[in-house]
């Protein structure tokens, strides 16, 4: 009651009021908090695990010397040697060729020898270059890459499929498979997830959600 007399004290004199003393932080975002402190640390050592033991093997890495196509409608197969994949690891497939303004299309098949079960994939290579208002600009790359999921373990056969732009000259491309890759886009996303709720407790706190 003394306190409520003494701000309307304060503004019949044409005083500012004290401002009023802050409120404690609610225990239950406090308990928030830390949970959240303890998952990120609990994320990062997970990541930093998997990623120091990390397989990276490489299965399959080889350079195909294509020839010349007859047309445009036309592509350049090649069926690998069986190659054994481990259970539980992931595939990185990479591609790369010396495209110079121009592109290339890589199309392949995991065929498991066994079950017949097939895995495909697509991987377009393209790169350009140039000058335009005095200012040199490049667009793509000369090698591109692609994640896919574990698949059972077993041999497998790799079908390629080739094509590119310039057909009737030679092109080099070279094929690389690698399992049991550690990906730290994933570990990013982890740590992204649980900070949504920390996140927007905090622009609550601030006021800032009133502002958007």
């Amino acid at each position: 009651m003394k306190r409520r007399i003494r701000r309307n004290v304060a503004t019949r004199l044409g005083k500012k009021p004290p401002a009023d003393i802050k409120e404690p932080q609610p225990k239950s975002y406090k308990l928030i908090y830390q949970a959240w402190g303890a998952l990120m640390a609990i994320t990062i050592c997970l990541g930093v695990y998997f990623h120091s033991s990390a397989e990276n093997r490489v299965v399959y890495n080889q350079t195909h010397n294509l020839q010349p196509l007859t047309s445009s409608e036309t592509s350049n197969v090649v069926f690998t040697e069986p190659i054994e994949l481990e259970g539980r690891r992931n595939l990185q497939v990479s591609v790369s060729a010396p495209v110079d303004n121009s592109w290339a299309w890589v199309g392949g098949d995991f065929i498991n020898e066994e079950s017949g079960m097939v895995e495909e994939f697509e991987l377009p290579i393209e790169y350009y270059y140039g000058v335009e208002g005095g200012e040199s600009w490049s667009e793509g790359d000369k090698t591109n890459d692609i994640y896919i999921s574990s698949l059972p373990a077993g041999r497998y056969t790799l079908r390629l499929e080739f094509q590119w732009e310039h057909f009737s000259s030679p092109l080099p491309i070279t094929v690389t498979v690698t399992q049991g890759i550690a990906r730290t886009s994933q570990l990013v996303l982890a740590m992204l997830g649980i900070s949504i709720i920390p996140i927007a407790l905090f622009m609550n706190q601030k006021g800032w959600w009133d502002k958007l």
